[in-house]
């Protein structure tokens, strides 16, 4: 496939070649199979071209119509440019088997007229290359002889047309874009403005005065910016614009100077863009974040004066609660001290009913002694504060132990396994959590078994778990889920408030840690607590 192309300035080359044509003509020697003057500085003619030289002999049919052709000469340059190698001597069939016609054609018009000619060509079967070819008759026209000077331009085409292409992208951009932008030269006359500038004037600004397109009035409010953005000056500021259909816009304006190599001013680009939208949504947000400030003033005056009334009403619940502590304490402790004095001054004159009811009396005032005492502490524990820090576990456990005989032998046997390592947690609340533990390890045993309690350390990656085994009758798994439940008592047969581990649990929450067990009903439990690692 050949693509033909005739450029500007046809005339001036075509000149070029009859004056090439004719310095080559009298360079030819006239016998070239000998090695004369002529024919060698024939030979430095051609190989000093940077271009493709090459001379022809063109072949007819029985017809008259050209259909192949033989190459003369050729200069190093023409195989450089075209890739035929070891042209001379050869007919280009042999070369280029698939070659046009049109070539044929071409070089015959110039063989048989004498008509020198010009013309860039795609050559598929040289790879799609482009070729500027000059082609002008040498000799007599009998010889059918064609001088040709050819220039490879396949960078220089893709070179334009890769320059063809980012122009129009850029022009998609340009006439595309959201924003105006245009250009008024030193005259104040637009010169140029993209589709947004048409569509917001109604009318295309291209040669239109400023005074004529903007109209008289917004003209001189925005004379002194134009005047000095042509002197030189870079603004920005926020205006408007009657916009075609639309009314009048709030728009975000720019005005930068066009200057030349010597600091001159010889136009200003303008660049626009409706701020409409925006200007609308940035008074909405300032109306919302004013309401929402109010709005948040409004809820913290509520919460003071919620605060101020939950303290008032924490501070009565504390009262209540040493009015507990102190009035209903005092009449159990009556109770127990008149059924103490019952059994020492009278104990001889009851019967076994007297002395069984004397017993529970006592007994009964002794456990609602102990669960307004855990109920109490629940609620100091639901308040308080337990700031964080490294405890010793290992020495907390083993003081507490050492302080309480019923952790001794023969009451129970109590082992730990190792040195426990240092964790975060609390030391106040740690002593009631291990306090607890360990007394529920003791307290729910088999009356004619010794407790026993075995404790240990397990590191997990950044935590220790501390395990608390025991030999006691195990939960039940229908009480599992109530374990950590106030007042779910494990067993009625034995002595608590239900209150123990639910103050565990909370106390472990309060120091950031975790806890849990693992039971089966008559094989003991495992209780365990998490916490951090003390680095």
């Amino acid at each position: 496939m050949i693509t033909r192309h005739q450029p500007k300035g046809t005339n001036r080359r075509l000149k070029g070649g009859k004056q090439m044509s004719g310095q080559i003509e009298k360079a030819l020697p006239a016998d070239r199979s000998n090695a004369t003057p002529s024919g060698e500085l024939f030979r430095a003619v051609l190989e000093s071209m940077d271009r493709g030289f090459c001379i022809i002999e063109l072949l007819f049919d029985e017809h008259g119509r050209p259909n192949d052709f033989r190459y003369l000469e050729a200069n190093s340059a023409f195989e450089t440019q075209t890739g035929l190698k070891a042209a001379v001597g050869k007919r280009v069939r042999e070369l280029v088997p698939q070659l046009e016609q049109h070539w044929f054609d071409l070089y015959g018009r110039v063989a048989e007229t004498g008509a020198p000619i010009r013309y860039v060509n795609e050559v598929s079967q040289l790879n799609h290359r482009w070729f500027e070819v000059n082609a002008f008759r040498l000799g007599r026209p009998e010889e059918r002889k064609v001088g040709v000077i050819v220039t490879d331009i396949t960078v220089r085409r893709k070179s334009e047309a890769a320059l063809r292409e980012s122009e129009h992208r850029l022009h998609l951009v340009f006439d595309n874009a959201p924003l105006l932008i245009g250009y008024m030269d030193a005259n104040w006359v637009y010169r140029f403005g993209n589709g947004a500038y048409a569509e917001w004037f109604g009318r295309d600004p291209t040669n239109v005065p400023v005074r004529e397109l903007l109209g008289e009035a917004l003209f001189r409010h925005r004379e002194s910016f134009l005047r000095r953005a042509l002197e030189g000056e870079w603004l920005q500021f926020d205006g408007s614009f009657y916009r075609s259909g639309f009314g009048l816009r709030d728009a975000e304006i720019t005005f930068i100077p066009d200057k030349t190599k010597n600091g001159e001013t010889r136009g200003v680009f303008v660049f626009a863009s409706d701020v409409t939208e925006l200007k609308r949504a940035e008074q909405t947000m300032r109306q919302m974040r004013d309401e929402l400030a109010n709005i948040n003033t409004e809820l913290e005056q509520r919460v003071e004066e919620r605060t101020t009334k939950l303290r008032d009403t924490i501070g009565e619940l504390e009262h209540f609660s040493y009015s507990i502590t102190h009035d209903m304490r005092a009449p159990l402790r009556a109770m127990r001290s008149f059924a103490q004095f019952l059994w020492e001054e009278y104990n001889d004159r009851l019967d076994v009913v007297g002395r069984d009811y004397l017993h529970r009396i006592g007994e009964s005032a002794a456990r609602m002694d102990n669960l307004i005492t855990d109920a109490l502490n629940y609620s100091k524990v639901v308040r308080g504060e337990f700031p964080l820090e490294p405890v010793d576990p290992d020495a907390l456990l083993r003081g507490i132990i050492d302080s309480y005989p019923q952790f001794h032998i023969p009451q129970a046997e109590i082992y730990i396994k190792g040195t426990l390592p240092l964790v975060i947690g609390n030391k106040a609340a740690l002593t009631q959590v291990f306090s607890n533990l360990l007394s529920n390890g003791v307290k729910f045993v088999d009356p004619d078994k010794i407790p026993r309690v075995r404790v240990w350390a397990e590191p997990r990656g950044e935590w220790v778990r501390l395990w608390f085994k025991d030999s006691g009758i195990g939960i039940n798994p229908d009480q599992q889920q109530r374990i950590f439940v106030m007042f779910e008592g494990l067993s009625q047969k034995y002595e608590g408030t239900g209150i123990g581990l639910a103050i565990v649990q909370k106390l472990v929450e309060r120091i950031k840690g975790r806890v849990g067990f693992e039971s089966e009903s008559g094989k003991g439990s495992r209780f365990w607590v998490e916490l951090r690692k003390a680095t």
